[in-house]
């Protein structure tokens, strides 16, 4: 928490993570490594009102003191075809999965053209200014895995649609990276 020095996690004799809480929470967000080396992560952070972690970053935290954890998250569906659907905060995920996938796939991003950097050049991507339309208009996904991805009230929405289209719940992730603040 800024302005306290960190408490960090420690193990329980139970083997259990005992996490600080109160006024020594830890913000605990989850990032995508886009790339790493010895004693550097470079991840990618979507500037949004509200977010401890943009306020944290557009602080100038130099020298600061980092907790990581991991690896975690899912990885690649193992799948022979992958239909991929994200904002910003996907982009991380879905170029990572675009590398790993063994099948044939596609994404579609909601963003600005200039965010999709070497995306851009990729034929399997596709930029989409709403992305539930994406979603709605994308053919049956007979023998494939849907992946989606975007702020919390878009995954319902997905997780919602997909569930009526009559995909069974192994046969799509929906994963909330973010949510709106409330006005």
């Amino acid at each position: 928490p800024a302005g306290r020095a960190a408490i960090w996690p420690r193990v329980a004799a139970s083997g259990r993570t005992v996490w600080p809480d109160g006024a020594d929470a830890l913000h605990r967000p989850v990032y995508t490594v886009v790339d790493h080396g010895p004693g550097w992560l470079d991840f990618d952070i979507f500037c949004h009102p509200g977010s401890p972690t943009c306020d944290w970053a557009q602080g100038a935290p130099l020298g600061q003191q980092v907790g990581a954890i991991g690896p975690g998250g899912g990885s690649c569906p193992d799948t022979d075809r992958l239909w991929l659907f994200g904002d910003q905060t996907a982009m991380p995920a879905i170029t990572r999965m675009l590398a790993e996938t063994r099948g044939t796939a596609s994404a579609v991003l909601c963003c600005d053209a200039a965010d999709l950097g070497a995306l851009a050049d990729d034929p399997r991507v596709t930029r989409c200014d709403d992305l539930m339309a994406a979603l709605v208009a994308m053919p049956d996904p007979v023998g494939g895995h849907v992946w989606f991805a975007a702020d919390a009230a878009r995954t319902r929405a997905a997780r919602s649609h997909l569930l009526a289209r009559g995909l069974t719940k192994t046969q799509f992730t929906a994963a909330a990276y973010w949510s709106r603040a409330e006005a």
